[in-house]
């Protein structure tokens, strides 16, 4: 049983290509800026280095526009035990 073929405009593309770019996260790392400080935002990309200093953990995630430095600190640092990240993990925080 064949449906009625759909007609499918660069409008409608356009429109799915912003709903999919924005479904896993609110900013992207190149559009942080001071002005996001204290602001809640979702990041989502895949882990480029890992480095531990005693109790924190700096992870770099990169994603097709930038590199987003976290820090996860005494309080998170059991998650990363628990669940070590690797390179090219995909994560979103």
């Amino acid at each position: 049983m064949a449906g009625k073929p759909v007609s499918v405009t660069f409008a409608h593309l356009k429109t799915i290509h912003t709903y999919l770019h924005h479904m896993y996260r609110s900013h992207t790392s190149g559009a942080l800026r001071i002005s996001d400080l204290k602001q809640a935002v979702t990041l989502a990309g895949w882990v480029q280095t890992v480095r531990k200093f005693g109790s924190i953990t700096f992870v770099d995630l990169r994603d097709r526009y930038g590199i987003t430095q976290l820090l996860f600190n005494e309080s998170l640092n059991h998650v990363l035990d628990a669940n070590p990240l690797g390179r090219e993990f995909v994560i979103q925080a």
